[in-house]
């Protein structure tokens, strides 16, 4: 019950944290410092994802600046939102909707000579 409690505040001082972030910065500053956060893991990401599957460097780019604007979009939804879902449970949706994905484009990217 001691660890519930100081899990709930840190997700509290969280919450209170990215809203504050959200009015003082604005949604499109906050979109951006976030965009510029993930974009290289995403880079990095993408080049794992891709492994020996050839692809081209334009489709590559062009999965990134996808996935990037839809994380971003949904994260800043998300906060909008006073962040409803925990973060366990955003992170398991995120999982369960990007898990795997990123490869199979590749991969079909690939058979279609993109």
């Amino acid at each position: 019950a001691v660890m519930d409690m100081k899990q709930a505040e840190v997700s509290y001082n969280r919450k209170s944290q990215m809203a504050e972030a959200l009015n003082s910065l604005g949604q499109e500053a906050l979109r951006k410092m976030f965009y510029q956060e993930v974009t290289h893991l995403m880079r990095l990401f993408l080049e794992e994802a891709k492994g020996k599957h050839q692809v081209s460097e334009e489709y590559q780019s062009f999965v990134g600046d996808f996935y990037i604007a839809a994380l971003s979009g949904i994260v800043m939804e998300w906060i909008r939102r006073d962040m409803e879902l925990s973060e366990e449970t955003m992170m398991t949706y995120l999982r369960l909707m990007l898990d795997h994905q990123i490869e199979e484009a590749f991969l079909r990217a690939e058979r279609e000579g993109c």
